[in-house]
Protein backbone atom coordinates (compact mmCIF):
# COMPACT_ATOMS: atom_id res chain seq x y z
CA UNK A 1 0.00 0.00 0.00
CA UNK A 2 2.51 1.98 0.86
CA UNK A 3 4.53 1.50 -2.42
CA UNK A 4 1.42 2.41 -4.18
CA UNK A 5 1.04 5.60 -2.73
CA UNK A 6 4.49 6.44 -3.16
CA UNK A 7 3.74 5.66 -6.72
CA UNK A 8 0.90 8.29 -6.73
CA UNK A 9 3.16 10.88 -5.44
CA UNK A 10 5.72 10.50 -7.70
CA UNK A 11 3.76 10.80 -10.69
CA UNK A 12 1.92 13.50 -9.11
CA UNK A 13 5.53 15.30 -8.61
CA UNK A 14 6.56 14.80 -12.28
CA UNK A 15 3.50 15.88 -13.98
CA UNK A 16 3.71 19.37 -12.20
CA UNK A 17 6.92 19.45 -13.43
CA UNK A 18 6.15 18.53 -16.93
CA UNK A 19 3.63 21.52 -16.94
CA UNK A 20 6.25 24.22 -15.57
CA UNK A 21 7.62 26.91 -17.31
CA UNK A 22 10.89 25.62 -19.44
CA UNK A 23 13.06 29.04 -19.53
CA UNK A 24 16.48 29.67 -20.59
CA UNK A 25 18.35 30.18 -16.56
CA UNK A 26 21.39 32.45 -17.04
CA UNK A 27 24.35 32.96 -13.84
CA UNK A 28 26.54 35.73 -13.45
CA UNK A 29 28.99 34.21 -14.61
CA UNK A 30 27.47 34.09 -18.04
CA UNK A 31 26.96 30.08 -18.59
CA UNK A 32 23.06 29.61 -19.66
CA UNK A 33 20.62 25.94 -18.72
CA UNK A 34 17.15 25.35 -20.40
CA UNK A 35 15.45 24.14 -17.67
CA UNK A 36 11.43 23.93 -15.83
CA UNK A 37 11.32 25.71 -12.16
CA UNK A 38 11.26 23.14 -9.38
CA UNK A 39 11.35 25.21 -5.89
CA UNK A 40 13.24 27.11 -3.82
CA UNK A 41 14.93 26.73 -0.31
CA UNK A 42 17.88 27.19 1.04
CA UNK A 43 19.47 29.96 -0.57
CA UNK A 44 19.45 28.07 -3.66
CA UNK A 45 17.11 27.23 -6.77
CA UNK A 46 16.24 23.64 -8.31
CA UNK A 47 15.84 23.59 -11.86
CA UNK A 48 14.97 20.66 -14.06
CA UNK A 49 17.13 20.24 -16.81
CA UNK A 50 16.01 18.59 -20.22
CA UNK A 51 16.76 15.20 -18.98
CA UNK A 52 14.12 15.29 -15.82
CA UNK A 53 17.45 16.11 -13.77
CA UNK A 54 17.73 18.29 -10.64
CA UNK A 55 20.08 21.22 -11.04
CA UNK A 56 20.67 23.08 -7.56
CA UNK A 57 21.87 26.61 -8.37
CA UNK A 58 22.79 29.19 -5.59
CA UNK A 59 20.16 32.03 -5.96
CA UNK A 60 23.08 34.38 -6.05
CA UNK A 61 25.07 33.51 -8.44
CA UNK A 62 21.57 33.86 -11.00
CA UNK A 63 21.50 36.59 -12.99
CA UNK A 64 18.67 40.09 -12.23
CA UNK A 65 16.38 38.93 -14.19
CA UNK A 66 16.09 35.12 -12.94
CA UNK A 67 16.46 36.29 -9.46
CA UNK A 68 13.69 38.28 -10.20
CA UNK A 69 11.66 35.35 -11.60
CA UNK A 70 12.32 33.16 -8.54
CA UNK A 71 10.85 36.36 -6.17
CA UNK A 72 7.84 35.89 -8.13
CA UNK A 73 7.72 32.69 -7.77
CA UNK A 74 7.60 33.04 -4.40
CA UNK A 75 5.06 35.65 -3.01
CA UNK A 76 4.74 36.49 0.43
CA UNK A 77 2.24 34.97 2.83
CA UNK A 78 -0.62 37.69 2.85
CA UNK A 79 -3.37 38.03 5.01
CA UNK A 80 -6.28 39.71 2.97
CA UNK A 81 -9.16 41.62 5.38
CA UNK A 82 -12.68 42.89 4.17
CA UNK A 83 -13.57 46.51 4.69
CA UNK A 84 -17.22 48.38 4.73
CA UNK A 85 -18.54 51.49 5.12
CA UNK A 86 -22.23 51.65 5.32
CA UNK A 87 -24.64 54.71 6.82
CA UNK A 88 -28.66 53.92 6.47
CA UNK A 89 -30.40 57.42 5.89
CA UNK A 90 -34.22 56.42 6.37
CA UNK A 91 -36.92 58.64 4.74
CA UNK A 92 -40.80 58.36 5.48
CA UNK A 93 -43.13 60.38 3.68
CA UNK A 94 -46.38 61.84 4.64
CA UNK A 95 -49.18 60.16 5.73
CA UNK A 96 -52.09 60.10 3.52
CA UNK A 97 -55.65 59.56 3.36
CA UNK A 98 -57.65 56.87 2.04
CA UNK A 99 -60.83 57.82 -0.08
CA UNK A 100 -63.08 56.11 2.67
CA UNK A 101 -61.36 58.81 5.08
CA UNK A 102 -58.45 56.01 7.01
CA UNK A 103 -54.96 57.67 7.34
CA UNK A 104 -52.47 55.66 6.66
CA UNK A 105 -49.17 55.64 7.73
CA UNK A 106 -45.97 55.31 5.09
CA UNK A 107 -43.18 52.54 5.63
CA UNK A 108 -39.69 54.39 6.10
CA UNK A 109 -37.12 53.45 2.58
CA UNK A 110 -33.90 53.45 3.33
CA UNK A 111 -30.99 54.36 1.32
CA UNK A 112 -27.51 53.16 2.39
CA UNK A 113 -24.33 55.30 1.40
CA UNK A 114 -21.98 52.42 1.45
CA UNK A 115 -18.34 52.35 0.33
CA UNK A 116 -15.68 49.42 0.66
CA UNK A 117 -12.10 48.19 0.96
CA UNK A 118 -9.38 45.84 1.38
CA UNK A 119 -6.52 45.49 4.34
CA UNK A 120 -3.60 43.73 2.96
CA UNK A 121 -0.69 42.84 5.57
CA UNK A 122 2.49 40.59 4.70
CA UNK A 123 2.95 38.51 7.57
CA UNK A 124 6.57 38.42 6.97
CA UNK A 125 8.99 41.42 7.15
CA UNK A 126 11.19 40.08 4.15
CA UNK A 127 11.60 42.85 1.65
CA UNK A 128 9.68 41.99 -1.74
CA UNK A 129 10.68 44.36 -4.07
CA UNK A 130 7.54 44.16 -6.86
CA UNK A 131 4.69 45.59 -7.39
CA UNK A 132 0.96 44.69 -6.39
CA UNK A 133 -2.53 45.34 -7.21
CA UNK A 134 -5.75 44.92 -5.28
CA UNK A 135 -8.76 43.52 -7.30
CA UNK A 136 -12.08 43.91 -5.70
CA UNK A 137 -15.69 42.58 -6.82
CA UNK A 138 -18.80 43.87 -4.71
CA UNK A 139 -22.80 42.38 -4.89
CA UNK A 140 -25.89 43.23 -3.44
CA UNK A 141 -28.74 40.94 -3.57
CA UNK A 142 -32.26 41.11 -3.77
CA UNK A 143 -34.10 41.70 -0.82
CA UNK A 144 -36.86 39.38 -1.76
CA UNK A 145 -34.71 36.57 -3.66
CA UNK A 146 -31.20 36.41 -1.97
CA UNK A 147 -30.56 33.52 -5.07
CA UNK A 148 -29.95 36.53 -7.56
CA UNK A 149 -26.90 38.87 -7.37
CA UNK A 150 -26.06 42.13 -8.83
CA UNK A 151 -22.58 43.29 -9.17
CA UNK A 152 -22.48 46.85 -8.24
CA UNK A 153 -18.74 46.98 -8.27
CA UNK A 154 -15.27 46.01 -10.23
CA UNK A 155 -12.55 48.30 -9.00
CA UNK A 156 -8.87 47.74 -9.26
CA UNK A 157 -5.89 49.53 -7.22
CA UNK A 158 -3.24 51.42 -8.57
CA UNK A 159 0.07 49.46 -8.07
CA UNK A 160 1.67 49.55 -4.59
CA UNK A 161 4.71 47.61 -2.59
CA UNK A 162 4.66 46.31 0.65
CA UNK A 163 7.91 47.04 3.04
CA UNK A 164 9.23 48.79 5.73
CA UNK A 165 8.05 52.52 5.16
CA UNK A 166 4.09 51.58 5.28
CA UNK A 167 4.77 48.42 7.74
CA UNK A 168 3.81 46.22 5.27
CA UNK A 169 0.46 46.96 4.98
CA UNK A 170 -1.42 48.46 2.39
CA UNK A 171 -4.87 49.66 2.80
CA UNK A 172 -7.56 50.46 -0.45
CA UNK A 173 -10.90 51.78 -0.28
CA UNK A 174 -13.08 52.12 -3.26
CA UNK A 175 -13.00 56.03 -5.09
CA UNK A 176 -16.84 55.74 -5.01
CA UNK A 177 -19.80 55.68 -2.60
CA UNK A 178 -22.36 53.31 -3.61
CA UNK A 179 -26.29 53.84 -2.87
CA UNK A 180 -28.54 50.71 -2.23
CA UNK A 181 -31.79 50.82 -1.78
CA UNK A 182 -34.47 48.74 0.43
CA UNK A 183 -37.74 49.34 2.33
CA UNK A 184 -40.77 47.01 2.86
CA UNK A 185 -44.38 46.95 1.58
CA UNK A 186 -46.91 47.47 3.18
CA UNK A 187 -44.47 45.73 6.11
CA UNK A 188 -45.23 42.58 4.55
CA UNK A 189 -43.08 42.85 1.26
CA UNK A 190 -39.69 43.56 0.99
CA UNK A 191 -37.83 45.13 -1.72
CA UNK A 192 -35.10 46.51 -3.13
CA UNK A 193 -31.47 45.00 -2.14
CA UNK A 194 -29.00 45.44 -0.11
CA UNK A 195 -25.48 44.23 0.64
CA UNK A 196 -23.99 40.71 0.27
CA UNK A 197 -20.93 39.18 -1.51
CA UNK A 198 -17.02 40.14 -2.46
CA UNK A 199 -14.32 38.73 -3.87
CA UNK A 200 -10.79 40.48 -3.18
CA UNK A 201 -8.26 39.71 -5.16
CA UNK A 202 -3.95 40.36 -4.97
CA UNK A 203 -2.44 39.94 -8.01
CA UNK A 204 1.76 40.63 -9.16
CA UNK A 205 3.14 42.35 -11.83
CA UNK A 206 2.41 39.34 -14.04
CA UNK A 207 -1.25 39.35 -13.31
CA UNK A 208 -1.13 36.32 -10.94
CA UNK A 209 -3.15 35.75 -8.12
CA UNK A 210 -0.78 35.17 -5.01
CA UNK A 211 -4.06 35.78 -2.67
CA UNK A 212 -7.72 36.10 -2.47
CA UNK A 213 -10.99 36.31 0.14
CA UNK A 214 -14.25 36.33 -0.65
CA UNK A 215 -17.66 35.58 1.33
CA UNK A 216 -18.53 32.62 -1.15
CA UNK A 217 -16.19 30.04 -2.75
CA UNK A 218 -18.06 29.49 -5.61
CA UNK A 219 -16.85 33.13 -6.89
CA UNK A 220 -13.13 32.37 -6.69
CA UNK A 221 -14.25 28.80 -8.33
CA UNK A 222 -15.75 30.92 -11.30
CA UNK A 223 -13.29 33.70 -11.68
CA UNK A 224 -13.19 32.98 -15.20
CA UNK A 225 -17.08 33.65 -16.31
CA UNK A 226 -17.10 36.52 -13.48
CA UNK A 227 -14.35 38.25 -15.47
CA UNK A 228 -16.29 38.51 -18.31
CA UNK A 229 -19.91 39.91 -16.83
CA UNK A 230 -19.98 43.80 -16.98
CA UNK A 231 -20.46 46.16 -13.61
CA UNK A 232 -24.34 45.97 -13.40
CA UNK A 233 -24.93 42.46 -14.29
CA UNK A 234 -27.07 40.58 -12.35
CA UNK A 235 -25.56 36.65 -11.91
CA UNK A 236 -26.06 33.27 -9.99
CA UNK A 237 -23.61 30.98 -7.97
CA UNK A 238 -22.68 29.88 -11.65
CA UNK A 239 -21.40 33.44 -12.23
CA UNK A 240 -24.00 32.93 -14.95
CA UNK A 241 -25.59 35.82 -16.32
CA UNK A 242 -29.49 36.06 -14.88
CA UNK A 243 -32.74 38.18 -15.12
CA UNK A 244 -33.58 39.83 -11.51
CA UNK A 245 -36.61 38.29 -10.12
CA UNK A 246 -39.62 40.29 -10.11
CA UNK A 247 -41.07 41.00 -6.74
CA UNK A 248 -43.96 39.11 -5.46
CA UNK A 249 -47.54 39.97 -5.93
CA UNK A 250 -48.95 41.55 -3.38
CA UNK A 251 -52.44 40.81 -1.87
CA UNK A 252 -55.18 43.34 -2.29
CA UNK A 253 -56.89 42.01 0.76
CA UNK A 254 -53.89 42.86 2.94
CA UNK A 255 -54.42 46.44 3.35
CA UNK A 256 -56.70 48.73 2.69
CA UNK A 257 -57.25 50.76 -0.59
Amino acid sequence: MNRIYGLIIAVLFCACISHAESRLWTSTSGTTLEGEYVNFGFDAVNISDANGKIVKIPFDQLSEVDQAYVELMNPPDLSVDYRESSQPKEFTAEAWVSNGGSTTQNHPIYVIDASFGALIKQKSTKEYNHDLVVEMYVFTEQNYDPDKYHLIAHVTSKPFRLNKKNKFRFEYNTPNTYNVIYYNLYSLYPRGEKPSKYLILVRDERGEIIAHKGRSEWLIKNLDKLEKLPVGSWLNDKCKRVHPSQPPRTRRDSFQV
